[in-house]
């Protein structure tokens, strides 16, 4: 659960849901990487969007994950 997390307009959680899924898929070694492109792709197909809805995850998550890595980046100093 997010603490003081916002209110999402409606359609808008299928992103976090994939995101939080899609997580559990990156390499951890000395430090945290990104969200493989292949897992994306294996969650689109797995989840059965059309070609559309898919360039909107994957633009989506790609954002998600770079303001994650930031933030864990600002947040390991």
């Amino acid at each position: 659960m997010i603490r003081d997390a916002p209110e999402l307009m409606p359609g808008l959680q299928l992103y976090t849901r994939a995101f939080r899924e899609l997580s559990t898929c990156r390499q951890i070694g000395m430090g945290i990487g990104p969200i493989p492109w292949t897992a994306v792709n294996d969650w689109i197909n797995q989840n059965d969007l059309t070609q559309d809805q898919a360039e909107t995850l994957r633009h989506h998550i790609q954002a998600m994950d770079q303001a994650y890595l930031e933030w864990v980046n600002k947040s390991s100093k």
